[in-house]
């Protein structure tokens, strides 16, 4: 996994005292599911929610009887639900050496950001998610809105540079963006 996805994992599991095969079972799940979110161009949960996530990572660490992982498999996207069973059976057999660690220094603070552009980038996404009726941090956290107003402001039309930059899939950008350009236009 890239940078970003190394750190949403680590924040997300933020817990340096996880089972290690837990852990490694939360990696694989997360990384096929950013990659299915990535591949569907969709939001992450839409392919599988955070507690589907950890109750099936659970399987990697508790001798569950796999016909009780059915029940949170027909929560996962049909395109890779039938992947997960051998993802936990490769966390469940993965030697403790080989298990993910929680790294040292992983989350810096943001560099200096534009105080104008990041106001101005939470506004429009604030707009864009009352329209859509969902949660802000769904189309962008406000760390990442800080990552995204270190650039330039006409940089932040070139959606590979911002996806370098801060991560943002092509559905959140477009959600964004287009919004910002039409305020701008204003």
């Amino acid at each position: 996994p890239g940078k970003r996805e190394t750190q949403s994992f680590w924040k997300f599991a933020s817990s340096k005292n996880c089972q290690p095969r837990y852990l490694e079972g939360l990696r694989l799940l997360w990384n096929i599911r950013e990659l299915e979110a990535e591949r569907q161009d969709r939001p992450v949960f839409q392919i599988f929610s955070n507690q589907i996530l950890t109750a099936l990572a659970g399987f990697a660490v508790n001798n569950h009887n796999e016909d009780k992982m059915g029940q949170y498999l027909k929560h996962v996207s049909a395109a890779i639900r039938s992947e997960i069973p051998e993802l936990i059976r490769t966390a469940r057999n993965t030697p403790l050496r080989e298990c993910p660690e929680y790294p040292d220094n992983l989350f810096r603070k943001n560099p200096d950001y534009n105080k104008a552009i990041f106001k101005k980038l939470q506004m429009v996404r604030d707009r864009v998610a009352d329209r859509e009726k969902i949660d802000p941090a769904i189309i962008a956290g406000n760390k990442t809105l800080k990552k995204i107003a270190v650039m330039p402001e006409d940089a932040i039309y070139n959606y590979s540079k911002v996806r370098d930059l801060a991560g943002l899939r092509c559905w959140q950008y477009r959600l964004l963006i287009e919004e910002l350009a039409a305020h701008k236009k204003v």
